[in-house]
């Protein structure tokens, strides 16, 4: 319960002033006492008498508002390192400033803007030199990417690298291989090899 002497002080308190806060009317919920403060803005709040008396609210939050805008490190165009709104993503993509902390990758955009609408995130764009091609899943586009490495280290996008001899063959002269979730492609004599190392590694450690 308040005292008679702060029941008479909040009575008093109407039309002062408080920063951006003037009282306009006192009261008391849980025995406490409360102002309800008009802030110069004009938006009017219910605050703890003992938050204004000791300064820890001096508005209605606009002050703070006002304070975080001045001290906000500078983004977009208003940075001073800016460069357009392009950067590498780190896969050799490029991609695009689009809103605050929103970029999107460049070669996506042209698809889009090619077809004439917005592609699903679950729809993958195969981007190839200046070439696009929008895959039907994920699957297709990394058959692609197998095709292009292919084309580019051997000069025949359908053959195969050895997962062991790391050189590029007909697949016919290969073995096809389910490891999990992906497939993988060896010539017989590497993997014997490679078992043979394997089988004399841990006979030495034994």
């Amino acid at each position: 319960m308040l005292s008679n002497a702060h029941i008479a002080l909040h009575k008093n308190l109407k039309g002062q002033r408080y920063e951006r806060l003037i009282v306009i009317n006192t009261f008391t919920k849980n025995g406490r006492g409360w102002l309800q403060c008009q802030c110069d803005c004009g938006k009017v709040i219910d605050i703890r008498y003992q938050n204004v008396r000791n300064g820890r609210t001096k508005s209605c939050g606009c002050l703070r508002k006002e304070v975080m805008a001045q001290l906000e490190y500078p983004i977009g165009d208003k940075h001073p390192n800016w460069n357009g709104g392009t950067a590498p993503d780190g896969r050799g993509y490029l991609r695009l400033w689009v809103g605050p902390h929103e970029y999107r990758l460049e070669h996506r955009m042209r698809a889009e803007k090619a077809i004439g609408k917005t592609l699903s995130p679950e729809i993958p764009v195969h981007h190839y030199k200046n070439f696009l091609v929008v895959c039907e899943n994920q699957g297709y586009h990394l058959l692609l990417h197998i095709r292009t490495k292919a084309l580019e280290g051997c000069g025949n996008a359908n053959w195969r690298r050895c997962r062991f001899c790391k050189k590029y063959d007909d697949p016919l002269t290969l073995t096809l291989q389910n490891d999990r979730e992906r497939q993988s492609y060896h010539h017989k004599e590497c993997r014997n090899e490679w078992d043979r190392n394997r089988r004399s590694l841990h006979h030495y450690r034994g």
